[in-house]
């Protein structure tokens, strides 16, 4: 292990003993609603560092959440950005759980499900490699679309299925990431480290699903990449010692140049679709649309303090190509 890390492992942080046997599954746990940070009075950042085996390992989970398919109706209505086609019929817009304003291609916004945020990111300073994981509240939404086809130029979508009885997954047709990364299943623990449901999880560089199964219930869908070059842990790990703005730009270096692409399959069998940048900013709360009033942040190892709408957060953005 890195001096740097093991620093940071024995000083910083004190970590969980359930973490700690349980590191294999940590990313696991963005979907597990056990763990959400966030409440009306209380906004929780909670640094979660696990030691892997044979190597120097962080892991950083921000406010695990629930994915904006199981949110009620009222809370899906942000708009990322409408395109609009030549055909009156044939239109779409693309709308994420974030501020509660229409985006432009100038004007990203903020990845976040209304008072949440969603990602885990691991890294490996010996090898100065880095993998993530980033929630996606991302959905298409317009008249006469038969099915939706969601693509990705780097890493992968992973889709998390709630098994149960009647069990039928939302996908209707998909590229595998590769040939074993499909059908594996995902064991979801409860807070005493029992087993408290199962998931089934498939890897996709590109998938199709009904336009009525974008918010299927009991479904998650992340954007990931893996062991990927990077080096300025300093700004993830040491968040309290850099500006917001360093570590926007950290988060930048992560995901630079990934772009999905959104695809609506209309019933009459033409096709439109967009490409969305994924990128990092440091957004006021104002701007990402979350109201703080009354609430407070901690950082572990730090006193509680009042938010205020101007205060900035270093967040994950999707942004419309023009």
């Amino acid at each position: 292990m890195s001096k740097k890390v093991s620093e940071i492992l024995n000083s910083d942080i004190q970590v969980p003993e359930i973490v700690q046997k349980k590191a294999d599954v940590a990313f696991s746990q963005i979907q597990s609603e056990r763990e959400t940070n966030m409440s009306k009075k209380n906004l929780k950042v909670t640094k979660l560092f696990a030691a892997m085996a044979a190597c120097a390992s962080i892991i950083i989970v921000a406010s695990t959440t629930n994915n904006y398919l199981n949110r009620p109706q009222e809370e899906k209505e942000t708009t990322v950005a409408e395109h609009t086609t030549t055909e009156k019929e044939n239109m779409f817009t693309m709308k994420v759980m974030a501020a509660q304003a229409e985006v432009t291609a100038q004007k990203p916004v903020a990845i976040a499900q209304n008072d949440r945020f969603g990602y885990a990111i691991n890294g490996d300073s010996d090898m100065n490699t880095a993998s993530y994981k980033i929630d996606m509240p991302l959905y298409c939404e317009g008249e006469n679309i038969e099915s939706v086809t969601y693509s990705i130029n780097k890493g992968y979508f992973e889709i998390s299925e709630n098994i149960t009885d009647d069990f039928q997954s939302a996908v209707e047709s998909g590229k595998p990431l590769d040939e074993n990364s499909n059908g594996y299943l995902n064991p979801i623990f409860d807070d005493n480290g029992e087993i408290a449901m199962q998931q089934e999880v498939n890897d996709f560089v590109e998938y199709t699903v009904s336009y009525e199964n974008q918010q299927k219930e009991g479904v998650w869908v992340t954007f990931c990449n893996d062991e990927i070059p990077f080096s300025d842990f300093d700004s993830i790990v040491e968040q309290k010692k850099k500006t917001q703005e360093e570590v926007a730009a950290a988060y930048q270096k992560l995901v630079d140049g990934v772009v999905i692409t959104c695809t609506a399959n209309y019933k009459d069998g033409t096709k439109k679709g967009v490409k969305i940048n994924v990128g990092a900013a440091a957004l006021t709360y104002e701007e990402i649309g979350m109201n703080v009033d009354g609430m407070t942040l901690q950082i572990e190892g730090e006193d509680k303090v009042a938010l205020q709408p101007t205060d900035k957060r270093a967040v994950f953005t999707f942004e419309l190509q023009p």
